[in-house]
């Protein structure tokens, strides 16, 4: 199967040499060889034509890419066939600048994204540290076995839990027994509804922009 795919995609490459050949032309008209080149007078920039290569017996089709045509005289000075000629230079410079505006835009995406996680990191501390209010509830009283933070002291009315046992720690805005949206289990598994910014070594998950609702994902060794 694997020789079958790859001569199929070798039939479809294109094994002819790229050529690249200039013309000049001199008055040959009473010469022998005139009759050899007398069609060239009738070509035109973009034809095609046929280019013998003598040493590989072959023969190549080509377009003419440029013509210099003396309008005086009203005659063809030189042809120009086959692919076009790069300057080297030119080139070379074009891909150390669009190299160097890549560093750039990395470097700028870079500050972005370390400005993004400073400024989150100021945000969440303010609101962590400037947070009132909340019961603390030990379960069960005898013997506890988990820790709640609840929006009022009845368990069995609160809304707003946060709830954390040898399992893990998870939140939930639908009640203690409610279904936990943000969470972090002891075997390394996270649930988040927003991951705003940061990093998580270990499996090395970075965000730049608010990832979207329903994020699950396993850090690893």
């Amino acid at each position: 199967m694997l020789r079958a795919k790859a001569k199929e995609y070798l039939g479809k490459l294109s094994t002819e040499p790229k050529v690249n050949i200039t013309l000049s032309f001199a008055s040959l008209k009473k010469t022998k060889d005139y009759k050899n080149i007398k069609a060239f007078e009738s070509v035109k920039l973009c034809d095609i034509v046929t280019v013998k290569i003598l040493p590989l017996d072959i023969n190549v089709k080509a377009k003419i890419t440029k013509v210099k045509y003396d309008s005086i005289k009203e005659r063809y000075e030189s042809l120009e066939i086959g692919a076009a000629r790069t300057n080297l230079t030119k080139t070379i410079t074009a891909a150390q600048k669009e190299a160097q505006e890549l560093i750039v835009k990395n470097q700028t995406r870079a500050e972005q994204i370390k400005k993004q996680i400073e400024n989150t990191i100021k945000n969440v501390t303010a609101a962590i540290t400037g947070n009132s209010g909340g019961y603390v509830v030990l379960h069960p009283e005898k013997n506890p076995q988990e820790i709640f933070i609840l929006d009022t002291p009845d368990m069995s009315k609160a809304k707003n839990v946060w709830r954390w046992n040898l399992a893990g720690l998870g939140h939930s805005s639908t009640g203690v027994n409610g279904e936990f949206t943000t969470a972090i289990t002891a075997d390394g598994q996270i649930v988040a509804n927003f991951i705003t910014a940061g990093g998580i070594n270990r499996g090395y998950l970075k965000s730049r922009n608010s990832v979207r609702r329903g994020i699950r994902c396993r850090v690893q060794e």
